[in-house]
C-alpha cells in the first residue's frame, strides 16, 4: 500500500545522531509513512547503521549518490516519493511521537496544500531547550482555515521561516508547481519553502511544537556558511524572479522584503570576522533586490523596523569607510612656492571653503610684527571661492605658499604643510580664524629664548552669529594659573589637568620643527578630534614645554565648524581612535609617579566615554557603521562599545590601578637595578682594593727574599 507520508532525510556523516532520529520516527503514533533516506556520500558508520535499521523495517528506504548536498539529496528523494505527503527532515533532528499523527490529520482535515507547524530548539552544547516564536508566530494565524496569500496585506512570508521541516507539503501540489530544492551549500531550502507558501491556496497550521532542532552542532550546514556566506542571496534572488514570473509578486512584496532582511541580518550576525561581513554587505549593495526599490518605503512597512536599519546602516558604512579611512590619493600640487629667507615660523593654514573669513584670516598673518615668516596655505578641494581669494593673496606676498590637493581633512591638510615647512617652529591656524598683531613675534621670543620644544598660549572664543546663544566657550581657553616656568611636557600636562585647564586646539600651541620631525608627530588622517591625540603625544614626548597666559589667538566658533556639528559616527570613531593610541602613548610614557598618571589617566578615560557616549545618542542610521572599520579596529570597538562594563566608572579604576601596579612594579625595577648597580661598584672597589693588598703583600714577599739574598741566607 502506498505510504500516506513520505519522510525524506538528506544525510552525510550523520552517524552520532542518526539512530535517535530514526528511532524517533519508528516510534511514532502513526504508523502510514516511509523513510527515504538519501546517503551524501557519508564516509563514517552513517551506511552501516542505515542498513541495520532497513533491515528491522521495510519503511526505511535507502538511496545512495555521491556528495553533492542536501538540495539535491532531497530532489532525489522526491523522485522515489510515493506518499500523498512530503516531509523533508534533517539527519540529526529528533522528534515529538504524535508529530507525524497530528500534521497528516489537520493536513486531511482542510485539504491543505502545506501545513505550518512549530519546533523548538535543542541546544546541543547546554543541553536545554529554547523556545523560538519565528517557526511559527503564532499571533499571526488567522480563524479564517484554510488560508492563502490573499488573506494577508502582503506579509504572508513573516508567518514562518523558510526552513522546511515544519512544514508538510502535499505532493501533488509541489508536482504541479515544479518546485525542486536548489543545489546550494547553505539556504538550498528558503527557495522550495518560500515559493511553496506563497503559490499554495490551501494552508492551515498547528500550533504544537513537534519538531527538535539540534543547534550548535559542528557538522551541521548552518555551522559552515563561513565558506559560502553568500547563499541567501542567490536563494532569494531565485525567490523573487519566481514570485515575478507566476505574478504573485504584489501580493507577497512586503512579507518578501521582511523576510530578505531578516536573512540579511542573520547572515551578517553569523559572522564575527568583518572581512566576511564587507563581502555580504558589498553583495547586498550590489543585489538587484536591494537595488529595486525595497529600501524606500516609510518606515511602518517593514516588519522588523531594526532590520531595516542594520542593512542600510550596513550598506551606508562602505560609502563612510570610503570617505574615511580607505587610503586616499590627495593629488597634491604646489601652486606657488614660497620665497623668504631665514624663516623662523611656518605657519600652515589649511583651507577648506572658508571665503567668508579667509581674507580676515591671512590679513591677520601678513600684518604680524614678525615678518621672517613662511605662510603654507593648503587648499583642501575648495570648491567655493576661497582658491581664487589665496591666489590673489598670494601674488601680493611672496612668503605665501600654496599647496592644493582632494579633499582629504584637516588632519591631511595639516600633514602636508608639515612637509613643506621650512621654518624654525610651526605654528597651525585654522582658517575662519585669526591672531593678535604681535601674536607670533611674542611666541617665537619665548620658543628661542627658552630653547622650548612646545608653547602654549591662550585664546578668546567669540560667536559669529549675533542671535548664538553665548556658551561657556567664551573663556574656555584662558587659564587662570601660572605655567610660565620650563617644565618636562608630562609634568606640564600634569600641572594644567590636575587644573582643569589642559587645553587641546593646536591652534594655541607652537612647536618645534626638528622635535616634530624627530618625534615622528603628525595628524592622524580621517577622523575628527585630531587635536587630542597630536597633543596628548607632544606634550608628552616634550623635554622642555611651557604657557604664557598672553590671549593671542581670536576663535570663532559658528554653524559650520567642527565643534558645533551634530555628533555623528565620525565623532565616535575619532574618539574611539584617540583613545585607543592614547592607552599607548601612557603606556610608553612609563610614568612612575602614582599620583601624577592617576591623574593624567583621566583624559584617555573621558575620550573613551565621549565615543561611548556619542555612540549611545547618534542616529540609529548610523549604528552600523562599525562594520567598516578594519579588523583590529572593528574587535576592540565591538569589545568596548558593546561590553557593558567598560562602560561603568568602576571599570576605568579598575585600568587606573592596573598603571599604578605597572608604574609601582617599573618603580620597584628600578630600584633593584640601582641596588645591583651599587653593589657592584662595590665589588669593583672591594675588588681594586683586593688587589692592591695583594700587590703589597707579594712586594712585602720580595722584599723579605731579597733581604736573606743580601745577608747570605
Amino acid at each position: 500500500m502506498k505510504p500516506e507520508i513520505s519522510i525524506i532525510i538528506p544525510i552525510y556523516n550523520a552517524e552520532k545522531y542518526l539512530q535517535e532520529n530514526l528511532d524517533s520516527l519508528l516510534n511514532q503514533t502513526f504508523g502510514s509513512f516511509e523513510i527515504i533516506c538519501v546517503d551524501d556520500g557519508s564516509t563514517d558508520r552513517t551506511m552501516s547503521i542505515l542498513e541495520d535499521y532497513a533491515d528491522k523495517d521495510s519503511r526505511i528506504i535507502i538511496l545512495s549518490q555521491k556528495n553533492q548536498r542536501a538540495g539535491i539529496a532531497r530532489n532525489n528523494g522526491m523522485k522515489k516519493a510515493r506518499g500523498k505527503y512530503l516531509l523533508f527532515l534533517d539527519a540529526d533532528d529528533f522528534f515529538e511521537p504524535q508529530m507525524l499523527e497530528l500534521i497528516h490529520a489537520k493536513a486531511v482535515s482542510v485539504d491543505a496544500d502545506v501545513v505550518l507547524f512549530d519546533g523548538r530548539q535543542y541546544d546541543n552544547a547546554a543541553d536545554k531547550y529554547i523556545y523560538p516564536s519565528h517557526y511559527l508566530k503564532r499571533d499571526m494565524i488567522l480563524e479564517k482555515d484554510p488560508f492563502n496569500r490573499m488573506d494577508f496585506d502582503g506579509d504572508l512570508f513573516q508567518i514562518t521561516s523558510p526552513c522546511p521541516w515544519t512544514k508538510l507539503f502535499k505532493r501533488e501540489f509541489i508536482e504541479q508547481e515544479q518546485l525542486q530544492f536548489q543545489n546550494l551549500p547553505n539556504t538550498n531550502d528558503a527557495y522550495f519553502v518560500l515559493s511553496a507558501v506563497g503559490a499554495a491556496g490551501r494552508i492551515t497550521t498547528l500550533k504544537e511544537r513537534l519538531v527538535n532542532y539540534r543547534i550548535n552542532n559542528e557538522s551541521s550546514t548552518q555551522s559552515n556558511k563561513k565558506k559560502n556566506p553568500l547563499c541567501f542571496l542567490e536563494a532569494f534572488n531565485a525567490i523573487y524572479h519566481n514570485l515575478i514570473e507566476k505574478g504573485i509578486y504584489a501580493d507577497l512584496e512586503k512579507g518578501f522584503i521582511g523576510s530578505f532582511l531578516s536573512c540579511c541580518v542573520f547572515s551578517l550576525n553569523s559572522f564575527r570576522d568583518n572581512q566576511l561581513k564587507r563581502i555580504i554587505i558589498e553583495a547586498i549593495k550590489k543585489s538587484e533586490i536591494y537595488n529595486s526599490g525595497i529600501m524606500n518605503h516609510e518606515e511602518s512597512y517593514y516588519y522588523k523596523y531594526n532590520d531595516y536599519v542594520l542593512v542600510e546602516s550596513s550598506v551606508r558604512s562602505l560609502a563612510w569607510h570610503d570617505a574615511h579611512i580607505a587610503p586616499k590619493n590627495k593629488n597634491i600640487r604646489v601652486i606657488k612656492h614660497s620665497s623668504c629667507q631665514d624663516t623662523k615660523i611656518s605657519v600652515i593654514v589649511p583651507v577648506y571653503n572658508t571665503e567668508k573669513y579667509l581674507a580676515e584670516c591671512l590679513d591677520s598673518i601678513i600684518g604680524q610684527t614678525l615678518k621672517d615668516i613662511q605662510i603654507i596655505c593648503v587648499d583642501d578641494g575648495s570648491v567655493d571661492n576661497s582658491s581664487s581669494i589665496l591666489n590673489q593673496y598670494a601674488a601680493q606676498d611672496e612668503r605665501i605658499c600654496i599647496v592644493r590637493q582632494e579633499n582629504s581633512g584637516l588632519s591631511a591638510a595639516r600633514n602636508t604643510g608639515i612637509q613643506y615647512a621650512e621654518g624654525e617652529y610651526i605654528y597651525y591656524i585654522d582658517s575662519d580664524d585669526y591672531l593678535e598683531i604681535n601674536a607670533l613675534e611674542v611666541l617665537y621670543n619665548r620658543m628661542f629664548s627658552d630653547n622650548l620644544d612646545l608653547l602654549f598660549f591662550d585664546g578668546i572664543s567669540f560667536y559669529d552669529d549675533a542671535g548664538e546663544e553665548k556658551k561657556k566657550m567664551e573663556e574656555y581657553y584662558v587659564r587662570k594659573h601660572d605655567y610660565h616656568q620650563v617644565y618636562k611636557g608630562v609634568d606640564l600636562l600634569y600641572e594644567m589637568e590636575h587644573n582643569n585647564e589642559y587645553r587641546v586646539s593646536a591652534c594655541m600651541q607652537m612647536i618645534r620643527t626638528q622635535f616634530l620631525r624627530d618625534k615622528g608627530l603628525s595628524f592622524v588622517e580621517g577622523i575628527l578630534h585630531e587635536d587630542n591625540l597630536y597633543t596628548f603625544q607632544a606634550i608628552l614626548k616634550a623635554s622642555r614645554a611651557s604657557h604664557i597666559s598672553d590671549k593671542l589667538y581670536l576663535r570663532r566658533v559658528h554653524g559650520n565648524s567642527i565643534t558645533t556639528q551634530k555628533e555623528k559616527f565620525n565623532h565616535c570613531y575619532g574618539y574611539f581612535v584617540t583613545y585607543l593610541r592614547m592607552q599607548k602613548e601612557l603606556d610608553l610614557a612609563a610614568i612612575s609617579d602614582l599620583d601624577k598618571l592617576g591623574c593624567i589617566a583621566d583624559i584617555p578615560y573621558r575620550i573613551f566615554s565621549n565615543s561611548v557616549r556619542i555612540y549611545n545618542t547618534m542616529d540609529p542610521m548610523e549604528r552600523y557603521y562599525f562594520y567598516g572599520l578594519n579588523p583590529e579596529e572593528y574587535y576592540i570597538f565591538m569589545a568596548i562599545i558593546f561590553n557593558p562594563h567598560n562602560r561603568e566608572k568602576d571599570n576605568y579604576c579598575r585600568l587606573k590601578q592596573t598603571y599604578a601596579e605597572k608604574s609601582e612594579i617599573n618603580a620597584k625595577l628600578q630600584i633593584t637595578y640601582r641596588e645591583k648597580a651599587e653593589r657592584g661598584i662595590r665589588i669593583k672597589e672591594l675588588e681594586k682594593e683586593n688587589e692592591k693588598l695583594r700587590n703589597a703583600y707579594l712586594l712585602n714577599k720580595v722584599k723579605r727574599k731579597l733581604k736573606k739574598i743580601i745577608q747570605g741566607k
